[in-house]
């Protein structure tokens, strides 16, 4: 079955947000997508803030309370 990347890409996001962290197999497992396209999709997500690397997969960002107000 082929994923759209849009979709791939959500399922990633939904299942680290849910797990917290999630390695590069389990994401490749996951999606049925090869390692180079899941090292792709974890550069795209990562520069857009979705996701925070570590050593063999990714964390799930951890929002601060108050850390989007502006100071004055």
């Amino acid at each position: 079955m082929i994923v759209l990347p849009l979709e791939r890409r959500q399922k990633i996001i939904d299942y680290v947000n849910k797990k917290n962290t999630a390695l590069t197999g389990e994401l490749c497992e996951l999606t049925d997508a090869s390692i180079a396209t899941i090292r792709r999709d974890i550069n795209l997500l990562v520069s857009k803030n979705k996701l925070r690397k570590m050593h063999g997969g990714v964390q799930k960002i951890r929002k601060v309370p108050g850390a989007d107000r502006h100071r004055l």
